[in-house]
């Protein structure tokens, strides 16, 4: 249920220890103002309106606030109360609604915090999010999100094959504060119906360690038709493992987590890998590809699918990104074996950019946060390396043919001119002799009659 709340932002800021503490609130150490008694500040609030339901785990955003210290609160009707919790909220301080297209819109996601909670009613601080000075303050929320849980929610409602580990709900609000209250706005929004996170595999050649590329990529369609897509922002994490043998067989691992890193994607983007050493190949992919694409990019390199049927699964999205590479090392010595890998465990598309019917959208996104596989959907071997090279070698000879024999026409047809010119020149050149011979004959002869008839006349 959403509720078009208007508040006297004098009234509803938030301030520390109104009201002393209950155990419901999750941290006691800190004090916070009650949920209800924030929601009832606003005299359109009905309480009992939002009617509690055990089976159902979802989240539905009320409305949001400004703490005195900058903080940002959101509150969430929750109708299995506290069976489940919000995780994370995704928020721009610009909107589509309100910005011509030119501006760039950011979605970020921010991780929230319970700081209350009351039957179906729950306040959550957005972590790492500090209120503006500006007049006028946006917060553009497309999607909240919640941690998946296997007791609840069923596989058949899942709208990927790949582990998800949070679950998104529209939001697609926008709400609007300033010193004189508060408003709220619907939002448009995509949302993502069906997607499957991959991975393909480069060989960089043979060097003095063994060495490989993994390129990720997230297939997908939404609930709106997108005739071009322009630019995309997906968020995803990473973590990059080292593990050493030592010679007497003791292994250490090393792991570095790299959480929430974006990437901002725009249709003229490649990917590629590193190609190094002996049978090396330059792979080279576009960051925003149709599916049908994607598909002809793979199997034009050669590139052979572990599983056919993730194939066809693939092919029954729309589009493809490609956002994300990593090598793959292993070193050999007397001393140790040394192998470092990275694995993408989490993902997410925040905002699609896109053309439909002559018009541009640029939208927030409704998307699970999903998990890729660890190993490869494709792999392209040193064979399909070499098999590659061989292409582009017989590429090039042909266009290397293709001009000399358009060199050697172009001669033969000089050749063939230059023949026919020579062949006339000589009877043209006779041709105008003889002309130019009989006018100066007849310049003589007339010369001559002058003479003979001026002479005729002296005699007379």
């Amino acid at each position: 249920m959403r509720k078009v709340l208007t508040f006297l932002l004098a009234l509803f800021v938030i301030s520390a220890c109104i009201c002393p503490l209950t155990a419901k609130n999750i941290y006691a150490e800190e004090e916070y103002s009650q949920v209800l008694s924030d929601l009832k500040k606003d005299d359109s609030f009905i309480e009992q309106s939002f009617k509690a339901s055990e089976n159902d785990y979802s989240l539905s955003v009320i409305t949001i606030a400004e703490g005195k210290d900058k903080e940002l609160f959101v509150y969430v009707y929750q109708p299995s109360g506290d069976k489940v919790v919000a995780t994370s909220v995704n928020v721009s301080t610009v909107s589509s609604k309100l910005t011509p297209l030119t501006e760039r819109i950011r979605y970020v996601n921010y991780r929230l915090k319970i700081v209350d909670y009351d039957g179906v009613f729950f306040k959550y601080e957005v972590v790492g999010f500090r209120v503006k000075s500006d007049r006028i303050r946006y917060y553009d929320i497309p999607s909240i999100f919640r941690r998946y849980d296997g007791r609840y929610d069923s596989k058949s409602d899942k709208t990927t094959e790949n582990d998800i580990t949070e679950v998104s709900y529209k939001v697609a609000g926008l709400w609007t504060t300033s010193d004189n209250g508060i408003t709220y706005d619907d939002v448009e929004v995509v949302s993502v119906t069906g997607k499957v996170d991959g991975k393909i595999r480069y060989a960089n050649g043979v060097y003095a360690y063994a060495t490989d590329c993994d390129g990720y990529y997230v297939a997908f369609k939404t609930d709106k038709r997108i005739d071009d897509l322009v630019e995309a922002d997906l968020l995803f994490s990473y973590k990059t493992t080292v593990m050493q043998v030592d010679s007497i067989g003791r292994t250490t691992y090393d792991y570095y987590d790299h959480p929430d890193n974006i990437v901002y994607l725009d249709k003229t983007m490649h990917g590629e890998n590193t190609p190094k050493g002996l049978f090396s190949y330059h792979y080279v992919w576009d960051r925003i590809l149709s599916t049908r694409n994607f598909l002809k990019q793979v199997d034009d390199y050669h590139g052979n699918w572990e599983d056919e049927s993730k194939r066809r699964l693939v092919s029954s999205y729309d589009w493809v990104l490609q956002y994300a590479e990593f090598e793959r090392t292993l070193v050999y010595s007397e001393y140790y074996t040394r192998s470092e890998y990275t694995n993408v465990y989490e993902e997410t598309i925040l905002r699609l950019k896109f053309v439909t019917a002559g018009r541009t959208y640029d939208l927030g996104v409704v998307d699970n946060k999903t998990v890729p596989p660890e190993d490869p959907d494709v792999t392209h071997t040193i064979g399909d390396n070499i098999a590659n090279g061989l292409d582009d070698f017989w590429a090039m000879l042909k266009d290397v043919i293709k001009k000399a024999l358009s060199v050697v026409l172009v001669l033969l047809l000089v050749a063939c001119v230059a023949a026919v010119v020579i062949q006339f020149l000589p009877s043209a050149a006779g041709a105008a002799g003889k002309g130019i011979g009989r006018l100066i004959d007849d310049a003589k002869q007339q010369i001559s009659n002058e003479k003979e008839k001026k002479n005729e006349r002296n005699e007379r």
